[in-house]
């Protein structure tokens, strides 16, 4: 998922907040048990498998960006990057955070803010509009836009369940 980030300030954070799970785990000391769930409970809240934290994970428009909700502290780093498909130069690049409210992300970076839909687990959608122009207008170039509807791809945790049963 860090790769999807590109703002080391952010990097930073999602690093402070694997050291602080590392501790939860480590003190598991030598239980199995413990420690297969520490692995769970991580994964799924990555994954959006958790329930407070539902959008987590990167989406992707096809061929032309990537949506990534990391999960931190009752709410989600935001990182999002569009490109032109014809020509794969980069149109969008949006670092912010967003909160879960009512069923609706509110994205916020700088002074503007928007809204955006999980229409179901693996589906993120930001519809145009007004706030949406207004913050492409900031975060986009000539006619650069992050309006569209996003794929998370298959959750991880049932994969990962088998590679930690082995």
């Amino acid at each position: 998922m860090i790769r999807a980030y590109f703002d080391e300030q952010q990097i930073a954070q999602m690093k402070l907040d694997q050291t602080h799970w590392m501790t939860v785990r480590n003190a598991c000391a030598a239980d199995v048990e413990c420690i297969g769930q520490a692995y769970r409970d991580r994964l799924n809240r990555l994954a959006g498998a958790d329930h407070e934290y539902p959008a987590a994970g990167v989406f992707e428009a096809n061929q032309v960006g990537t949506f990534a909700l990391y999960p931190l502290s009752g709410e989600y780093l935001v990182s999002i990057q569009t490109a032109d498909p014809k020509n794969g130069a980069w149109t969008c690049e949006v670092i912010g955070r967003a909160k879960m409210d009512a069923g609706v992300l509110r994205v916020t970076f700088g002074t503007f803010s928007f809204p955006v839909v999980l229409r179901d687990s693996r589906t993120l959608v930001v519809d145009p509009g007004k706030e949406v122009w207004a913050a492409e207008a900031n975060a986009c170039g000539l006619n650069g836009t992050f309006a569209f509807a996003y794929t998370r791809g298959k959750r991880t945790p049932s994969a990962s369940r088998t590679l930690l049963s082995e």
